[in-house]
């Protein structure tokens, strides 16, 4: 995950939250939505994560790390700067 969010900056900054806002149920995702930063990170981590599925030499270690990444971001719940750390770190 360390390498996914270094290379955040590798991807176009013009983009909205990488899941669809107007099905947005969970708190979390509403957050995400509502805030242009979080929306862009979440939408440039997504397409990281994606390239470095198809480079990885170990792609299930891979996915490992990301499900314990999301469920320490979902811990953030609706605090904005928690949220904000999460995907800066």
């Amino acid at each position: 995950v360390i390498l996914l969010l270094g290379s955040l900056g590798m991807v176009p900054a013009t983009q909205a939250a990488s899941f669809d806002c107007s099905k947005a149920t969970r708190n979390i995702e509403k957050t995400i939505c509502a805030n242009s930063t979080l929306s862009e990170a979440d939408s440039k981590l997504a397409q990281v994560y994606q390239q470095a599925l198809t480079i990885s030499p170990d792609p299930a270690a891979l996915k490992k790390s990301q499900l314990k990444w999301l469920n320490e971001r979902d811990s953030c719940d609706i605090q904005q700067y928690c949220l904000l750390q999460a995907y800066q770190d």
